[in-house]
């Protein structure tokens, strides 16, 4: 998108000028065909993005499509959908167009009356247009010819609703790797056999690694429907209810364990379940409920060092209570 900005502006570098001269001397725009190097042909897939957040502030009208750019702040094919089906040249740009000695002549005669009418409003739109020698100035829907990375991917994305495990995660006082796998969790990008499968990797067997129950290795199944994950859990004192997504189970864990730092509990139990499967796959070690206990004791003792100083004799005094 910024190289896209670049290049309707007319900046200033030898990329934009060699484009414009090697490919879009004859006056015409890219469009829906896209020609030119591998690099550009690949930029041009965003061409219907950048034209969904700009707005052409037209100078000399050479960058600017008459028909389906905005200008004037409205797309005339859009605007004027009848008098855009009589048209002749869907892709001509603003300045041939304010060239063209009798407008009428870019259209099939003869029109309708509805067309007609649409005819005369856009004709004295085009009026209005001054042309001079200056470039196109490529505005955009934050109200602003800067164009900003931030901005852009925030209306390309839209209002997304997302779970606040995301911002409980980064809050907590867990190491970093922690905080990472547990993201990857969240995101179910772990490489579970299920995922391996999903990325077409052979693998000889698919099943839980923890258990004997036959059942392929998902992030729902590994961490939370698992005999040895139930067992785990129960250590806290946790009944897993059944058939919850991974967010409705987080919601329930959160609820059953002590508010301050039940995401640090959350994160240390799960990363001590994944090192228990892999010890199981890589090293085959036979899984042990007790060895998975003992690494989340440890990994949660550590937290005292990270926490703020008014959390961590709570963490102490809830460890020893185990």
């Amino acid at each position: 998108l910024k190289n896209l900005h670049k290049f309707f502006n007319k900046a200033d570098v030898p990329w934009v000028g060699l484009l414009w001269s090697r490919l879009y001397s004859n006056g015409r725009l890219p469009s829906e065909t896209k020609k030119g190097s591998f690099w550009w042909r690949d930029t041009l897939k965003l061409l219907q993005q950048f034209k969904g957040l700009s707005v052409s502030i037209i100078h000399n009208g050479e960058t600017c499509l008459f028909w389906k750019d905005q200008w004037l702040n409205r797309i005339p094919s859009n605007t004027f959908p009848e008098l855009f089906s009589f048209t002749k040249k869907e892709n001509l740009s603003v300045t041939q167009a304010k060239d063209m000695l009798n407008l009428e002549d870019l259209f099939h005669l003869p029109m309708s009356e509805e067309a007609f009418t649409q005819l005369q409003i856009l004709k004295a739109d085009l009026d209005l247009i001054h042309l001079d020698d200056s470039n196109d100035i490529w505005s955009y829907i934050w109200n602003s010819p800067i164009y900003s990375i931030k901005k852009a991917y925030r209306h390309l994305e839209g209002n997304s609703i997302i779970h606040p495990s995301y911002k409980w995660l980064w809050k907590t006082c867990c190491q970093n790797k922690h905080k990472c796998f547990f993201w990857l969790l969240l995101r179910d990008r772990l490489n579970t056999k299920e995922l391996l499968r999903r990325k077409q990797m052979p693998l000889s067997n698919g099943n839980c690694s923890l258990c004997n129950l036959n059942v392929e290795e998902s992030v729902l199944h590994l961490f939370l429907y698992c005999p040895f994950a139930l067992a785990c859990w129960s250590k806290l004192n946790i009944d897993l209810l059944q058939n919850l997504n991974c967010f409705s189970a987080l919601d329930h864990l959160k609820a059953s364990l002590p508010e301050k730092f039940s995401m640090e509990i959350i994160i240390l139990m799960c990363y001590s379940i994944w090192i228990t499967r892999n010890s199981t796959v890589f090293r085959q070690v036979e899984p042990s409920i007790d060895a998975a206990w003992n690494l989340f004791k440890h990994n949660f003792d550590l937290l005292q060092f990270r926490a703020k100083t008014s959390l961590a004799p709570l963490l102490v005094s809830w460890l020893s209570s185990l």
